[in-house]
């Protein structure tokens, strides 16, 4: 017994003692794997300037960089370039860690920007790194990690724009099948300098079946993302409270099509008319040919920087190869509620978008083609002073802009735009393009085999 034991004990510590090599291996060819995937964005750039593995640590210093295509006045683009500096990434093999987050498992490690070259342009504490991430993977090969984000503050060489950041802290957590990040920001101030727009509040919650590598790699996977911001304000007054995202995607059973759904809601908005509240808009995409999309993303990264009739080309191309089979899966658009509170009175509606059986292309489909295949409806009612106000101002534009030297505060120019409202109203209630009711107008449409109804009444579309 004794002599058995002794050999298991034998055992356990080589294995310890061995285990490191092999852990460090991997992690090796999982760092370069990570790297080689996000350098395959045409958007970024990783470099790996050094990689020194040991028995039981590595250690290797790494830079990211970001291109941002920046529209100009005259039509040309230019492109700016971000760059992390130099970044420290250190590992801690197992299966005993004690470094960075410590216990039993395969790997810690902690990833630390700190470059004081870019101390030139951003302003940090001298006590804490600009970026660290910390985290360890454990024996079943799951992974946790914490990062956070150093107050930092930037201003422009010119000093009129400067950008403010504090607060931020997140977590996440990866594996082979699935991975998850939490992060929140208390503060972000943007903008000119003497009238910057502060945002507070800024929380992401984002989840995907599938593994980092696969993400990183492009691949589509089921997907959902939570996206809030508590308040933003600008010259000391509020303009935006209670903003949420929520977007989540979904593969077909078959796995040939993909469904996503975009829902967005504001609790209060601030308008030149005053504040809006409770709006709401949901969108959902659905049947979306599965191979066309990853072949879209595969074009939007072969295109990336260049000239937009040159992507405007290659997606019209891209279009006419696939469009037999991305008709085929029926896809859908629909917006499935759009509505809100304005001072003028509330407002809602929706739409919907499809295809009926296409059983072939022609080479040249005319338009006629697509209207007899289109299968469109949508809906929308409106509070009559809110339908009257925004044709007001609508109005109001264009006359000013048709009489330059007329004064649109006038009461005669007022009289003028108000006698132009009742008139509109009654052509279009006359000729059926809305209908009314005690406290609404509304309008609904539909186009189905080529016949469009507006209202219950057939009009003609060409």
């Amino acid at each position: 017994m004794k002599k058995v034991l002794l050999s298991v004990i034998g055992v356990a510590v080589a294995g310890a003692l061995i285990a490191p090599t092999f852990i460090g291996q991997n992690a090796e060819r999982e760092v370069k794997a990570i790297a080689d995937a996000i350098d395959a964005n045409p958007a970024y750039t990783v470099e790996i300037a050094s990689y020194e593995r040991s028995w039981f640590s590595s250690r290797g210093v790494l830079t990211v960089s970001m291109e941002l295509p920046m529209p100009q006045p005259d039509g040309s683009t230019e492109v700016m370039t971000l760059d992390s500096g130099e970044m420290l990434l250190e590992l801690q093999h197992g299966p005993v860690l004690t470094q960075f987050d410590g216990g039993l498992g395969l790997l810690s490690w902690q990833l630390t920007a700190n470059d004081d070259n870019k101390r030139t342009s951003l302003n940090w504490s001298e006590d804490q790194a600009l970026y660290q991430l910390t985290g360890s993977m454990g024996l079943t090969g799951n992974a946790t990690y914490d990062d956070q984000i150093a107050d930092v503050n930037y201003r422009s060489a010119d000093g009129d724009f400067i950008v403010e950041m504090s607060g931020y802290r997140g977590n996440g957590t990866f594996g082979n099948d699935a991975f998850s990040y939490s992060g929140s920001h208390k503060t972000l101030v943007m903008g000119e300098a003497s009238d910057p727009a502060t945002i507070t509040g800024i929380d992401l919650q984002t989840s995907a079946n599938g593994s980092l590598i696969d993400a990183l790699n492009g691949e589509l996977l089921e997907s959902d993302i939570v996206l809030s911001v508590a308040n933003a304000t600008q010259s000391g007054e509020e303009v935006l409270s209670g903003f949420t995202m929520t977007a989540g995607s979904e593969l077909a059973e078959t796995g040939d099509t993909l469904s996503v759904n975009v829902n967005t809601a504001v609790e209060a908005a601030q308008l030149p008319s005053g504040t809006a509240s409770n709006l709401v808009m949901n969108v959902s995409f659905s049947r979306i040919d599965k191979e066309f999309t990853q072949a879209y993303q595969q074009l939007v990264n072969s295109t990336y920087g260049q000239p937009q009739e040159v992507m405007q080309q290659q997606l019209t191309a891209l279009f006419e190869q696939y469009q037999q089979q991305v008709l085929a899966a029926k896809p859908e658009f629909s917006i499935t509620e759009l509505s809100g509170d304005l001072p003028k009175g509330s407002f809602s509606g929706q739409a919907n978008v499809t295809f009926a059986d296409i059983a072939t292309i022609p080479a040249n489909p005319t338009t006629d083609f697509w209207l007899q295949h289109i299968l469109a409806e949508g809906a929308i009612e409106a509070a009559k002073p809110l339908v009257k106000d925004a044709l007001r101002l609508q109005l109001q534009t264009v006359l000013a802009q048709q009489m330059p030297n007329q004064d649109v505060n006038s009461e005669q120019f007022q009289a003028m735009i108000e006698q132009q409202v009742e008139q509109v109203i009654a052509v279009y209630l006359q000729q059926g393009f809305i209908v009314e009711n005690e406290q609404q107008y509304q309008s609904a449409v539909e186009l189905k085999q080529g016949s469009l109804m507006l209202n219950g009444k057939q009009l003609p579309l060409m």
